[in-house]
């Protein structure tokens, strides 16, 4: 819905919710050829199948990253609206490629690159937030 409808990866939700309660087999199979299929939602979370079966997905927090790794965001645990605009703010979503640069033992806050970006520092709870695969 956000690639194909346009809305915003932090209203999304709600609007999935709804979805969710939704009986119609047509309807539900029209949607998910419009949509092209997804396996995730906008949050990197699977999506089940027609029979309810969750796809498992290899990933690990950014959180227990090494320090010069190259990482995929995959997903994002807290998925509150204050949550995705930080993310949006340092230009992390699902698909960012970037890597570890430095960790600070003080706090355990992350310094992370993204790719054309400045470096920037995020907290260790935000990290813990944000799951990856290696590239």
């Amino acid at each position: 819905m956000v690639t194909k409808l346009g809305f915003e990866w932090d209203k999304v939700h709600a609007i999935a919710e709804e979805l969710e309660h939704v009986s119609s087999v047509e309807l539900i199979q029209k949607l998910d050829d419009f949509l092209d299929h997804p396996q995730t939602d906008p949050h990197g979370d699977p999506i089940p199948d027609m029979n309810g079966k969750i796809p498992v997905i290899s990933q690990v927090s950014l959180a227990d990253v090494p320090v010069k790794e190259n990482v995929i965001v995959s997903s994002v645990g807290n998925q509150s609206p204050e949550m995705l605009e930080l993310l949006n703010h340092y230009h992390v979503g699902i698909g960012t490629a970037l890597k570890v640069m430095m960790r600070f033992d003080f706090d355990s806050s992350v310094e992370i690159k993204v790719l054309k970006h400045t470096a920037c520092i995020i907290s260790e709870q935000v990290a813990k937030n944000i799951f990856v695969y290696h590239d």
